[in-house]
């Protein structure tokens, strides 16, 4: 097996461009194991975000094609979004279904925590799975665009993710982790509708 790498050494570190609350980009001068300096290493520091892949009761997944301005594109999508300052993740979770999709669900299972770049950094993605979702109230409307919720099949959904000409590697990579999850602890389709008590949440203490 092999060794893990020695950390770089940081000798130097300054923000050359700030978009708060969005990003910093930081210009890093950094010493390699070696002894080699480089002196314009950057890094990218963005707020942490969640993502959420939500099951109605009968085993549908909540998501949206929405247009991309960065690939000028749409893609399919779940409802996701940044985390406030001095919010949990999981408060986050429950606003941002909420806020998107008017839906709430009954049980949640926080199923990892992602970086999302490890060369740049840009900030941890907090992945979970929201069970037995209802719909509670209008979808707020304060967003770039509105989150035009389809219920769509997991299976279906993974589909329309990879089969357009413009793919997000985010929501991809997302929906397949979950989709792991569950097929490691809900070994049975979704569509089976047990979710009411599932053994995962409990297991993990979560709401």
């Amino acid at each position: 097996m092999a060794r893990p790498s020695k950390t770089w050494k940081i000798k130097k570190r300054e923000i050359v461009f700030s978009a708060q609350p969005w990003l910093d980009v930081w210009k890093e001068t950094i010493e390699l194991p070696g002894g080699q300096v480089v002196s314009d290493y950057y890094k990218i520091a963005s707020p942490d975000s969640v993502t959420i892949v939500a099951i109605d009761r009968h085993g549908l997944v909540l998501a949206a094609r929405q247009y991309r301005h960065g690939i000028q594109g749409s893609v399919w999508v779940v409802p996701a979004g940044f985390i406030d300052r001095n919010e949990t993740p999981l408060a986050a979770a429950k606003r941002e279904l909420l806020e998107e999709t008017g839906y709430m669900a009954a049980h949640w299972v926080h199923v990892g925590t992602f970086i999302r770049d490890v060369n740049r950094w840009s900030g941890r993605a907090h992945v979970f799975l929201a069970l037995n979702a209802t719909p509670t109230a209008p979808p707020a409307d304060n967003d770039l665009q509105s989150f035009d919720t389809e219920l769509v099949d997991f299976e279906q959904l993974i589909q329309n993710m990879l089969s357009g000409r413009k793919k997000g590697l985010g929501p991809i990579a997302y929906a397949l982790i979950v989709k792991e999850y569950l097929s490691k602890h809900f070994p049975k389709s979704i569509k089976d509708k047990g979710f009411s008590t599932p053994t995962a949440s409990k297991r993990r203490g979560k709401p």
